[in-house]
């Protein structure tokens, strides 16, 4: 079974997923910090190719013509 990770910001989240885990019976652990995340954010630049990125630009596009027109 999985146990849930929590890391709460105030006494009241502790007292809230304590009383969720129990409900559900569901083992769980209490972080006072976050985990500290390895990679950086330049692992993540790169490129891509100009057919990839007219499919983005398109998508995009479209996705706000139907964001404006629902408005």
């Amino acid at each position: 079974m999985a146990t849930i990770i929590i890391h709460p910001k105030t006494k009241e989240e502790v007292t809230l997923f304590e009383y969720l885990a129990k409900q559900l019976k569901t083992p769980y652990e209490i972080k006072d910090k976050l985990a500290k995340a390895d990679k950086k954010p330049s692992d993540f630049f790169g490129t891509i190719s100009e057919k990839e990125g007219k499919k983005m630009h398109s998508h995009l596009n479209k996705s706000r013509e139907e964001w404006e027109r629902d408005i």
